[in-house]
């Protein structure tokens, strides 16, 4: 049982991983393309709203795979009878539970409830759209890195369990 449910943590992993950072990535690539003509080229305005919201309709991916995510692990935990405070997995914890779900609870609460309204009221308030636009880059620019070291650093600690 235990290696079944290993798999499908680290299948539901990877869902929730890479769902965000190719979505992302199509984002940043969209973005860029505004930024580099004329900001008020209609055709570049339209794709990068098409984008925005498959961006925001792929990250449904994500937000359910980390529950799914989350559960496994617990599973793991219950099942191979680790002992919580012991120090690989007591600082993998820490990570997920101060960084990663604070962190996913913003990402959940922008891209599904603050950012799509604004997107598809754009012309009648197109002030709201472009702060949320503004306010979801931003929270992108620090969750971005902050995802490229913990992700990391939280497989490190699975695999190799160090400590």
């Amino acid at each position: 049982m235990y290696l079944i449910v290993k798999f499908f943590h680290l299948v539901c992993v990877m869902l929730w991983a890479g769902s965000a950072i190719g979505a992302f990535w199509f984002v940043l690539v969209s973005r860029k393309e505004r930024i580099d003509s004329d900001h008020n080229n209609e055709e570049l305005v339209r794709r990068d709203d098409w984008v925005r919201h498959h961006f925001n309709n792929v990250l449904k991916i994500e937000h359910i795979a980390f529950p799914l995510v989350i559960l496994s692990g617990i599973s793991l935990v219950m099942l191979a009878n680790w002992d919580i405070t012991s120090g690989w997995l007591y600082w993998k914890l820490g990570i997920v539970v101060l960084i990663i779900i604070p962190m996913e609870i913003i990402d959940t609460w922008l891209s599904h409830f603050y950012v799509p309204p604004t997107i598809s009221n754009k012309k009648q308030g197109l002030a709201a759209y472009n702060k949320a636009i503004i306010v979801q880059e931003n929270f992108l620019k620090i969750a971005t890195p902050t995802v490229a070291i913990t992700i990391p650093t939280i497989m490190y600690m699975a695999i190799t369990k160090p400590f």
